[in-house]
């Protein structure tokens, strides 16, 4: 969810799982690049963390059709 920011213990209540894993899966997916960890311990998209947000683009939008 953008802008969420969790600790290793929401997470893990989150997602149900046991603590070590928690904290592997996070900190591979930090030294992946997509999330990112703050000094108060809690973690978030690396894009989050970007002041500039993107934007969406109508014209290269695709339509989806209709049913």
């Amino acid at each position: 969810m953008p802008g969420m920011r969790l600790r290793p213990d929401q997470v893990e209540r989150l997602c149900g799982v046991e603590r070590v894993v928690c904290e592997r899966v996070l900190d591979d997916l930090v030294r992946a690049g997509f999330l990112s960890s703050s000094a108060n311990g809690s973690y978030g998209r690396s894009t989050d963390a970007s002041t500039e947000r993107p934007r969406h683009n109508e014209t290269t939008a695709e339509a989806v059709p209709a049913r």
